[in-house]
């Protein structure tokens, strides 16, 4: 069974704070984003923001796979959790989907992600001199939680439904990119905040 017309996740907006935080904007529509907004259904739907610093050029020859991949091959479907993989690399978050708006603000403190070993003095000049940070966002259905609310047998291949997702590259090369999303970067001198 093929969902013809799955809900469809965009980033409207970025913000990079100075201290290294993020704020990601995330619109939700298409035919069946209604079945989001219901009260009950709603509970099941969760909206995934993951964000990465795997830097896909300066890391083509390292041994870690690039995250992308597994959205290529839909293992975020098989583990739901996927991202805990790439620890060093990803932080993400989960919200349920607003049964009252098609609008979702993902906020994200990349401290631990910049400055891993707490080595730093300056955790903030590092962060303003980031090389590269990504991020993907998706719908998730829980399935293993509708089934055990109902009392039906889920089949294997649908115990982590998702969407396609979207990827947007935020920084590249050490800067920002704006493409089809308003881009706020308050690492800047004198950009207004967010």
């Amino acid at each position: 069974m093929t969902c013809t017309a799955p809900p469809v996740v965009s980033v409207s907006y970025v913000c990079l704070k100075e201290e290294p935080n993020v704020e990601i904007g995330v619109n939700l529509k298409g035919t069946l984003a209604y079945l989001m907004k219901d009260a009950v259904l709603s509970q099941y739907i969760n909206a995934v923001c993951v964000l990465s610093i795997y830097d896909p050029v300066a890391s083509a020859n390292a041994y870690t796979v690039n995250p992308e991949s597994v959205f290529e091959l839909n293992g975020h479907w098989a583990n739901t959790e996927w991202y805990k993989l790439w620890d060093g690399y990803l932080r993400a978050e989960v919200m349920k989907t607003p049964s009252d708006s098609d609008y979702i603000v993902f906020k994200f403190d990349l401290e631990s992600l910049i400055d891993p070993d707490n080595s730093s003095d300056d955790v903030n000049a590092l962060w303003s001199e980031a090389k590269y940070l990504c991020c993907f966002v998706y719908i998730q259905v829980d399935t293993v939680g509708l089934a055990t609310q109902y009392g039906i047998e889920i089949a294997d291949e649908y115990k982590g439904v998702a969407s396609d997702y979207s990827k947007v590259v935020i920084i590249s090369e050490g800067k920002t990119q704006e493409d089809s999303y308003a881009m706020n970067d308050e690492r800047v001198s004198g950009a207004q905040s967010c």
